[in-house]
Parts: structure tokens; C-alpha cells; sequence
């Protein structure tokens, strides 16, 4: 039996460059001021973390034990370094960083040139967990949303994880939230009267007790003063809490923060469309705002950049989906700066948005740092240094005593039905079995499965590899596999692409993944869980996605490792040849059946262009909806005939179709205007992949930005316009919208903190850097989160009245908000990212 260990150590007892930190400290949890850091054994270097804010954001200072004969060293947020990022050894660094768990990569140099391995550390930034704690609690922050209307946030509490089953600990008080409708006061010079306009209470996290019910909240109250004559310019004034607590501010629109402007808060490429936005809701603006809005953005020693005048987005039905915004909002476009630096954007007599970066790898750091997240997802092999900063143990090998039986349940039949059928089908076809070497690939978030879909991620992966073989070097993602002469983010894609070649058949038949009899129990991480794990049975649908992606891995080894390349071949011809011998699945409810027939037509490309067998051409222009002209939808959302699409136009023109290619471009080029017409008709310039589509679970606002149908058409054609709609669409994922949330775990100012993931709920594991969740959700459809969640919490907020695009909760049980999946999730970004930072570099 797999024991339970501890995960986040101070002192590593493994690697020979070795660095962990704590996330907290007894007399400070979680704000990230103190960290332990040992290395024993071969020590080669340390470094120790500690980190404080200031009025540009959170900063970590590294002090670094470097190795005897170092003489330079790199050391950045991301492994993925350039031979021009080595400088001087130093025996500290100071970098500029986000809130939420960091990490911090350093390697060092030699005067022969030899470069050491990473010494990875990590610490916890919570600028806000002090105030919270704080006995009573302190408001957090405090800024004016327009001349007349003060905004104080008051955090109440944090969770503690435990670990196992031991519960969650609530740190700090708690507060009646209706003790907050009244008692503000407001001192100062000539101060005037306030009078309460609206509070907002919402959980911020959500914690168990020792029986594995959420019963801790720790909480958000957002409340809206009104002033009887707007505050005077310089002036210093207290806002005071019904708590007896106080905050502190003075009024300057240039250095004081609001939370009502809105930026990216990643950042912005010099040649990047940049947009921010300023809203009040509809209840404060017809009294607040200006008719006009003047901004500047402002550099980190004050000077302003450019000043301009915004523009009025207004919209009553936002792409077809009604007003999901309820407030009056304004567009603050900066294009024109384009100097690399760190800035804010600032309303006059309001306030300024969270400090961003302008700099030509805002996209490449963002793309790194989530391909990186992905190594975390790894199931089959023990995390540890030197490849990151904690340690967790190997679930779901074999070795460890863990055994997949087959199921006569296919991959296919899974994916029509529910999460409430699913697990029963399993069951009553499942076998005792044992089917070998069923291990590898990558978790998602709260559960183990390893699904077809899966590969999808390793698609888009291997698409980047070919198509930007300099944006993931060897040894760019401090991989276990880097140094074998691949791209790391290949490697990251073969770690999936390598479970489902272990499960093809001698046959050809490919099975469908991996699956568990249910849903993890509370209290138990991936490597201490025995619920049985099942494999599918072969379809054709699996064979011919997994055919499509061992294809793609062929033509990429070709070169580099031609035996490695030549096994992908085979298998994928053997996956090709056994699924056109089956009977096609049907979809339910499709007669056109695109989600099987894309996927045959994705593996008809692929290996057309492997083989140059001109019988793939021939079946795929058969099946596709391209040869008679354009076609949508494309469902970029879900791999299809996007995919399908995308992959033929890659083909060398000799074996193709010219004809279809024109097609294909159409197709692409006609949706991208469309979703972009509809972008327009949006308050905060968001992007769906189609306009179609409904915006939940991970389809609305999140941290998919949902730009891959637009960049592929931008990248098509050179339209700079398109690529000025990604980047802006991009920016509503990153922070500019009404939460100022960016949906990527460990990036910007306010980033997600609580994703579904089991390991960090039961394990102590951190939450990684580079999660995308999935992001807005209308409450009115999770009526079980408002019955059993919010209200519970103390929270005033109803699913009749939340607008969509502020309808997110930071609670880490509840999917539709918090999950994320690696072929969602994770890939569409890393894809994305890449392609704006090339596309960038190209323009510059």
C-alpha cells in the first residue's frame, strides 16, 4: 500500500541542485515573506526567496549560494532562456513577479562554458493574506471607481490546506457580512459624507473540515461608497471600516490604484494592438463618470507615456448572448506606446490600472510558463528537483502496484454519455484483465482519466515544434528528456503520445485511455489513490486520433531520432489500417458525424503527408467538407474540422489540392470575421471560437482566450488586423475584465489561486504556475454552487442578478469555474501564445 508522505519539504534530501521553499510561515501565512531553502547531499547551489510589494507589484529578491567556480549565471520566473540572458555572477537577484505560487529557475556557468543544471526554488505571494488574518480583519484595498464613488475591499480569513484527511484550518475571523451595509466613515481634510451604494460578498476559497464537507470560507467584501462631492486631488483621507479598521489613501490619479481600470496583467509585445478598459456599473456611472474619459499610461518613474481620450463600447446584446456585462464600459487604446518598460494605465480623476509589462516576451514567458505546467501534469513519474521546485511522488505506475483492467466500454461510447451514466458503463463491461504497461500520459485536473481527447494536447504541441522549432529549444522547459537533442515541448507531447502507442494492440487497434471507476474521494492525492483503473476498448474513433498524432511525431523525429520515428510510423499506418477495417461510430445527434469524421480526416493528412501515399489525399477530400467550398462551423473548440483543416493546409502544395487549400482558407478567413464582428458587439472585446457556442464550462471567458479559428486566419492571410483581435481577446483571459482576474494560475495581479486539483487540495502540493481555468459560468445554471456554496458562505450574490462576466467564484470544488484539462486548457494557450509571440518577432 502507497503511503502518503510529505510533499512540500524545506530541505530536499534528493538531485544534486537542490532548492525548496515554504509556502508560509506561523506568524505570516501565505504573504510570501520567508522562506526556508537547504540543499543536501552533492550541493551545487542555493537559492533563498523572500518577496515584497510595491506600487508596481509583487518583486522577489533571490539570494543565491552559487557553485565555487561560477563566473555568470541566468536567472528568470522560466527556464526557457536565450545565450544572451546570461550575465555576471551575482550573489543576488531581484525580479518582478505575479501573485500566487512562483517559481524561480537559475543555472550557472563555468569559465570553460559549461552550464550547470537548474536549481528550481518556489514561494507563495498572497499581498493580501496579512490584512485578511488580521484579527479584526483590515480592508485590503481601497481606490476610486470615478470622482465621487470610493471601492474597499475587505478580505476576511484564508485556508490552511491540510494534508490527507486531516481538514482544512480557517485562519482569521469571520464577520457577519451585514455589519458591512453601514458604519463606514470617511476622515480627513474637508472630508465628505458617504453613504453605502452596494456590497458584493464572495467566497474567495473554499475549505473542508475533518468529515470532508466545505464548510470554511474565507471572503471577499467588495463594498461601494458614495461621496456627497468628489475627493480633492492630493488630499490624504482614512476610510474606516464598521470593524474598527481603517485604510489609508491619497487621492492621485497617477498613482493610485482602481479597481475599476482594467489591463492585461501579463503584459503587451511592443507591436501588440493594446487596449485597457475603465467600467462603473450601471448603478454608479449615471451619477459618476464623466461624459468624457481622458487616460494616460504612466512609466515606473512617473512620467507619463501618452495621454488619450477613450472610446464608449456600448452593447445590449453582446454577441448574441444579451448584456452579460451590466456596466457602462470604456475602451483605452495605447498601440502607440511602444517602448519596453513596465507601466500603468491611469484615468483622470480616477485612478490607475495594475502595473503590466511592455516587452518583446510578455507571449514566450506566458507560452512557457503554461507548457511548463504541463510537466506537472504528468501521471506515471515522481516530480522533484532538479526539473521543479517540490517533490511529488509517482502515482499510477506499476511498479507501485498499481493494475489497469480492461473494460469492453470504448473511449467512444464513453464520450456520449454523462459524468452520472459513465462510470456505470465502465463497470458493467469491465474485465478482470490486466492489461500491461498502462501507465504514463497526463492527468487533468481533480481526476486521473487519460483520454483520447487527451491527444489532442500533443497535437497542437507537435503543430508548435514544426511550425516554431526555435520557440521550444532543447532544454527550454528544464524537462527530465531535455538533452536528448528534441524539442522540450515535444518531449512534453510524446509523454502522452507514448501511453497510447503502449496500449495499441499488435493488430493496429489502438485502446481508448485510461479511466477510474469514479471520481476521486476527498482526502486522497494521485498517488495514494486505489480506486481500479480501467482501459478502454479499441475504436476506430481513438485509432484514428491517435494515428493522426503519431503520424505528426514521425515527421518531427524524422530528422533527429529516425529509429524513434520510424516506430511512430508504423504504428501510426497499423492505428490507420485496423480503424478502416471497423464499422464508423456514430455520434448522437449528428448526422454529419463531424466529431469521427474530422478525426479520420486529421489522420488522412497527417499521413498523407508522412507517406506521400496520394490514397490519404484521396480519402480525405472525400470526407471533408472542403471540396465544394467553404465550410463552418470549423469547431475549432473542439478539434475538428479545424484540425482537420489546419493539418492539410501544412502538407507540402505538391500533395495537395489546390482548389481545397483555397477552401480551407475561406473557411477560416469567414469565420475569423465573423467571431470577430462579433467580438466587436462585446463591452470587453472578448472572443469565442464560434459565436454559436454557449459560454460555460470553460467556453465563455477564462483563461482560453478562444483564438485559435481567428489566429490561424491571421497567420493565413497577414491580416494585422486579425492578429490586433487575438491580442486584445487575449487580454480580456489576462486581467482586463470587471474581476481584474486573470484566469492563469501564477500570472498577473490577481491571478486564479483555488484550480480543481486534488494533489493540492490533499497532497500540500502548491498550485503551480501556468493553469488556465476555465472562467466564467452563469451561476443561474450551478444553482447547486448559490444553494450550497455561496450562501453558505455568507455570500449576497444570486444567479438572477450576477452579470456572466463577473459569474466566477475562486472555489476549487466546483468544475464548471476551476476545472481546466490539458487539451482545453493548456495546449490551446501554449499555442496561442507561441503564435503571438512569433507573429510579434516577425512584425518587429
Amino acid at each position: 500500500m502507497r503511503s502518503l508522505p510529505p510533499v512540500l519539504l524545506s530541505t530536499l534530501l534528493i538531485g544534486s541542485l537542490v532548492a525548496c521553499s515554504d509556502e508560509s510561515t506561523d506568524d505570516d501565512p501565505g504573504a510570501g515573506q520567508s522562506v526556508v531553502t537547504e540543499a543536501l547531499g552533492d550541493t551545487v547551489a542555493k537559492l533563498a526567496l523572500t518577496s515584497r510589494i510595491d506600487a508596481f507589484g509583487p518583486r522577489i529578491t533571490a539570494a543565491i549560494t552559487a557553485p565555487d567556480d561560477a563566473v555568470s549565471m541566468q536567472i528568470g520566473l522560466d527556464p526557457n532562456f536565450g545565450d544572451d540572458d546570461w550575465q555576471p555572477l551575482a550573489d543576488s537577484a531581484e525580479l518582478p513577479a505575479y501573485e500566487g505560487y512562483q517559481e524561480v529557475f537559475a543555472r550557472f556557468r563555468s569559465d570553460d562554458g559549461t552550464p550547470s543544471e537548474f536549481t528550481v526554488a518556489g514561494i507563495t505571494i498572497d499581498s493580501h493574506a496579512e490584512a485578511a488574518t488580521a484579527s479584526p480583519p483590515k480592508p485590503a484595498a481601497v481606490g476610486l471607481i470615478a470622482p465621487n464613488a470610493i471601492e474597499v475591499s475587505l478580505e476576511v480569513g484564508r485556508v490552511q490546506r491540510g494534508v490527507g484527511r486531516q481538514g482544512d484550518t480557517y485562519l482569521g475571523d469571520t464577520v457577519d457580512a451585514t455589519t458591512l451595509d453601514r458604519g463606514w466613515t470617511l476622515t480627513g481634510d474637508d472630508a465628505p459624507t458617504l453613504s453605502v451604494a452596494r456590497r458584493v460578498s464572495i467566497p474567495t476559497d473554499g475549505g473542508r473540515d475533518t468529515n470532508g464537507e466545505m464548510t470554511l470560507f474565507p471572503m471577499r467584501h467588495t463594498v461601494t461608497l458614495i461621496t456627497s462631492a468628489p475627493l480633492v486631488a492630493g488630499s490624504t483621507y482614512a476610510v474606516g471600516s464598521p470593524l474598527g479598521t481603517s485604510i489609508e489613501f491619497t487621492v492621485d490619479d497617477r498613482t493610485q490604484s482602481s479597481p475599476a481600470v482594467h489591463a492585461n496583467q501579463v503584459g503587451y509585445d511592443p507591436a501588440d494592438a493594446k487596449v485597457a478598459y475603465y467600467s462603473v456599473s450601471e448603478d454608479v456611472s449615471k451619477a459618476a463618470v464623466a461624459p468624457e474619459v481622458r487616460f494616460a499610461v504612466v512609466n515606473q518613474d512617473g512620467t507619463e507615456a501618452l495621454r488619450g481620450i477613450a472610446s464608449s463600447r456600448t452593447a445590449t446584446d453582446e454577441a448574441g448572448k444579451g448584456d452579460v456585462t451590466a456596466a457602462k464600459v470604456f475602451q483605452l487604446d495605447f498601440s502607440a506606446v511602444t517602448t519596453p518598460g513596465r507601466y500603468k494605465v491611469c484615468v483622470d480623476t480616477v485612478g490607475c490600472s495594475g502595473a503590466f509589462d511592455i516587452d518583446d516576451s510578455v507571449w514566450s514567458a506566458l507560452a512557457t510558463t503554461v507548457a511548463r505546467s504541463l510537466y506537472y501534469n504528468r501521471s506515471g513519474i515522481e516530480l522533484n528537483a532538479p526539473f521543479g521546485s517540490f517533490v511529488r511522488p509517482r502515482p499510477d505506475h506499476p511498479d507501485d502496484g498499481m493494475v489497469a483492467y480492461a473494460t469492453d466500454l470504448t473511449a467512444f461510447e464513453a464520450s456520449e454519455q454523462t459524468d452520472e451514466t459513465v462510470f456505470d458503463a465502465i463497470a458493467e463491461k469491465a474485465t478482470t484483465t490486466p492489461v500491461d504497461d498502462a501507465w504514463g500520459g497526463h492527468f487533468d485536473a481533480g481526476d486521473w482519466d487519460r483520454r483520447p481527447q487527451h491527444l489532442f494536447m500533443a497535437r497542437q504541441l507537435l503543430d508548435i515544434a514544426r511550425r516554431y522549432p526555435d520557440a521550444f529549444a532543447d532544454g527550454s522547459l528544464n524537462l527530465p528528456e531535455s538533452g536528448n537533442g528534441i524539442s522540450d515541448l515535444a518531449d512534453e507531447a510524446l509523454w502522452t503520445v507514448d501511453l497510447f502507442q503502449r496500449l495499441q494492440l499488435p493488430d493496429g487497434a489502438v485502446r481508448g485511455g485510461i479511466e477510474s471507476e469514479r471520481f476521486p474521494d476527498w482526502g486522497t492525492p494521485s498517488w495514494n489513490d486505489t480506486i481500479p483503473r480501467y482501459v478502454y476498448a479499441p475504436d476506430a474513433w481513438s485509432s484514428w486520433v491517435y494515428a493522426s498524432v503519431a503520424a505528426d511525431a514521425a515527421l518531427l523525429l524524422r530528422d533527429v531520432d529516425p529509429e524513434r520515428a520510424s516506430k511512430y510510423e508504423r504504428s501510426a499506418v497499423a492505428a490507420w489500417t485496423w480503424a478502416e477495417s471497423q464499422e464508423t461510430p456514430q455520434t448522437e445527434g449528428d448526422p454529419s458525424n463531424a466529431k469521427v469524421v474530422s478525426q479520420r480526416a486529421v489522420a488522412a493528412a497527417s499521413l498523407l503527408e508522412l507517406t506521400g501515399d496520394a490514397a490519404y489525399g484521396s480519402v480525405f477530400i472525400d470526407i471533408a467538407p472542403f471540396a465544394d467550398g467553404p465550410t463552418s462551423p470549423l469547431a475549432c473548440h473542439s478539434n475538428e474540422w479545424c484540425d482537420a483543416g489546419w493539418r492539410y493546409l501544412a502538407i507540402p502544395e505538391q500533395l495537395t489540392d489546390p482548389s481545397v487549400r483555397t477552401n480551407i482558407v475561406a473557411s477560416f478567413t469567414e469565420l475569423a470575421n465573423r467571431i470577430i464582428d462579433a467580438s466587436e458587439q462585446t463591452k470587453f472585446g472578448w472572443c469565442l471560437e464560434d459565436p454559436g457556442v454557449p459560454m460555460v464550462w470553460g467556453m465563455g471567458v477564462g483563461g482560453n482566450p478562444h483564438i485559435i479559428t481567428v489566429l490561424r486566419a491571421a497567420l493565413l492571410t497577414d491580416d494585422q488586423s486579425l492578429f490586433n483581435a487575438a491580442q486584445r481577446c487575449a487580454a480580456v483571459s489576462l486581467g482586463a475584465n470587471p474581476t481584474n482576474t486573470s484566469f492563469v494560475t501564477g500570472r498577473g495581479q490577481n491571478p486564479a489561486r483555488h484550480p480543481l486539483l486534488s494533489d493540492s487540495s490533499f497532497g500540500g502540493v502548491p498550485v503551480w504556475p501556468g493553469i488556465p481555468v476555465y472562467g466564467t459560468h452563469p451561476l443561474a445554471d450551478l444553482s447547486w454552487v448559490e444553494d450550497y456554496r455561496l450562501k453558505p458562505a455568507g455570500s449576497n450574490v444570486e444567479g438572477a442578478d450576477v452579470a456572466l462576466l463577473e459569474s466566477w467564484f475562486d472555489l476549487p470544488d466546483v468544475a464548471a469555474l476551476n476545472e481546466f484539462t490539458v487539451f482545453q486548457s493548456q495546449a490551446p494557450v501554449v499555442w496561442a501564445a507561441t503564435a503571438l509571440a512569433e507573429s510579434a518577432a516577425r512584425r518587429r
